[in-house]
């Protein structure tokens, strides 16, 4: 007996040949669209056929000319760039590593000492800011978070009002069964 062929990744459609026949046609299924690493939006201008058409295509057709075509989405890159260009110039900026894993290795330990310097603080004033105002949302009895921790004894009573004595044995032997139509014919 033949072993039957894997199909896995080959689209199988029927086909009318011009001659009247009809003629199954194998074809290899194409790939998911290529998207964004950092967002996850859908590429412009990544075509999205088999892999031995798009090796046999000239880089020009494969992806986009601009810095990261091909991996981040033009909003992305605008951002990386921006990100890239505060950090240089020295303004006070908290580091964002999801921006900074597409920056080449080692890039924030070669800007300047006072930049890496002035970033710092400000991370350090964001976690101080934060210690802060817990402290506060304490002293005020509100709770962290924004979730309210309600008391207990509310809880058993809610839970106590809303408790509904089961029935009986009894009761449920006093109910009327519904016959069955074969014996209400009878």
């Amino acid at each position: 007996m033949k072993q039957k062929k894997s199909r896995q990744g080959i689209r199988i459609r029927r086909v009318r040949t011009p001659d009247g026949k009809n003629v199954m046609r194998y074809d290899k299924e194409k790939p998911d669209r290529s998207i964004c690493a950092r967002c996850g939006a859908i590429l412009q201008g990544v075509p999205r056929d088999i892999p031995s058409k798009v090796r046999r295509m000239t880089k020009s057709k494969r992806r986009v000319g601009r810095k990261y075509g091909g991996v981040l989405c033009n909003n992305c890159v605008v951002e990386v760039e921006k990100y890239k260009t505060r950090m240089e110039d020295g303004f006070a900026v908290r580091r964002d590593l999801t921006i900074e894993k597409y920056l080449p290795v080692g890039w924030f330990s070669s800007l300047p000492e006072a930049v890496q310097e002035a970033s710092r603080k400000v991370v350090a004033a964001r976690k101080v800011e934060l210690a802060i105002s817990e402290e506060v949302a304490e002293e005020l009895g509100k709770p962290k978070h924004r979730k309210e921790k309600v008391p207990e004894s509310l809880i058993e009573a809610e839970a106590s009002s809303k408790e509904v004595e089961a029935p009986s044995e009894e009761a449920k032997a006093e109910k009327p069964k519904k016959k069955s139509k074969a014996k209400a014919k009878e």
